[in-house]
C-alpha cells in the first residue's frame, strides 16, 4: 500500500481528532518540500529559457523571485 493511501484510512474511524496535528504536520512538512523542489526546477529549468526569450520584456512580466514560492497563499 502506497503513503498515500494509509493516509486517506486514518480519516476513516473516530480517531480523527488525534492524527489532526500530526496529520497537518505531515502536509506542511510535504508542502515544503514541493515549494523548495518547485523552486529548484524554476531556477534550473524555466528561468533560462524566459531569460533567453526575453518573457519579461515581451509578455510585461517579471521572473518569479523566491519570495514568491515562499509566500502563503
Amino acid at each position: 500500500m502506497s503513503d498515500w493511501s494509509k493516509e486517506a484510512n486514518t480519516y476513516k474511524g473516530g480517531g480523527m481528532a488525534s492524527n489532526t496535528n500530526k496529520t497537518s504536520d505531515e502536509t506542511s512538512e510535504r508542502s515544503s518540500k514541493v515549494q523548495k523542489r518547485l523552486k529548484q526546477i524554476y531556477a534550473k529549468t524555466v528561468l533560462p529559457v524566459e531569460k533567453r526569450f526575453r518573457y519579461d520584456y515581451f509578455y510585461e512580466s517579471p521572473f518569479l523571485s523566491d519570495c514568491e514560492f515562499e509566500c502563503k497563499s
